[in-house]
């Protein structure tokens, strides 16, 4: 059992399985079903671990396929498609780099905050000016959340209107702590 996984893993590395069998089934299938089970996924846990295993697939399916298509002996055409398809979704993987970094260091506790944005909010019963973390910025937050974001005339204030709620962002600690002043009196204003 143990010697015929390792055979068809030389085989599947190697690109012996063909290229329409390694794209197609092993390419194409198993990264719709990985994405549809992303989708799926309620805990930020479960999205960790199936993004690891779709990391895991992407780089075994890139050298795969590039043997595969090394190998291949049909039209050029397909052989040099099936590599653009794999280019391209490196690509897109390295595009989502930092948000997946940012997912994977929060759920591990250790979140990455945004060095550009101050957020206004309340912790307990306290107007505070925070750094947001990284996938809450306002561009982010409203792309998410499918949200409304606006800047102000004087462009210092952004506001992203959900369906929970307002967010408000600043570009700097003292615009934040300028705005909750004029909202809650001094006492009640934390840095």
């Amino acid at each position: 059992m143990v010697e015929s996984l390792r055979k068809f893993f030389r085989d599947f590395i190697s690109g012996r399985l063909g290229l329409p069998i390694t794209f197609w089934l092993y390419g194409v299938l198993i990264a719709l079903t990985l994405d549809f089970l992303t989708s799926k996924a309620t805990t930020l846990w479960q999205v960790v671990l199936i993004v690891t295993i779709t990391l895991v697939h992407l780089v075994l399916i890139v050298v795969a396929v590039w043997n595969a298509s090394k190998l291949y002996l049909g039209s050029r055409y397909w052989k040099w498609l099936a590599r653009l398809v794999v280019i391209i979704n490196v690509f897109k993987w390295l595009w989502h780099l930092p948000l997946l970094a940012s997912t994977l260091s929060s759920a591990l506790g250790f979140p990455i905050y945004s060095d550009k944005y101050w957020l206004m909010g309340i912790k307990n019963n306290t107007y505070v000016c925070e750094r947001p973390e990284y996938f809450d910025t306002p561009e982010r937050l409203a792309k998410r959340k499918n949200c409304g974001m606006k800047v102000d005339p004087k462009g210092e204030l952004i506001g992203v209107r959900c369906h929970k709620g307002l967010y408000v962002y600043t570009y700097n600690k003292e615009t934040c702590l300028k705005y909750l002043n004029r909202i809650k009196p001094r006492d009640n204003v934390s840095n």
